[in-house]
């Protein structure tokens, strides 16, 4: 069941990835500002906000939403947000 998918990872490992990177398109999405980050989480599967913020880490989604290459005030333009491998969302 938790095979490998032929690049060194697993089917969870890469579910967990595609929804942080949807999670963090959509922060970066300066049409959806006014959403709060916990419906975005939601959206992507992340309903707990606990849950939700063990599986990001080097930056906040606020910080991270505020720092966006399409924030005009961004000195720096942060990296993915990712979650560790032993990290899932349920």
């Amino acid at each position: 069941m938790f095979h490998t998918l032929g690049h060194g990872t697993t089917l969870a490992a890469w579910i967990r990835h595609q929804r942080l990177e949807r999670i963090r398109h959509d922060l970066a999405d300066p049409t959806q500002r006014a959403l709060p980050i916990h419906l975005i989480a939601a959206r992507w599967g992340y309903t707990d906000p606990a849950l939700f913020s063990r599986a990001t880490y080097g930056t906040t989604p606020r910080d991270y939403r505020h720092h966006t290459p399409n924030d005009s005030t961004a000195g720096h333009q942060p990296g993915p947000i990712e979650a560790p491998d032993d990290q899932t969302a349920r």
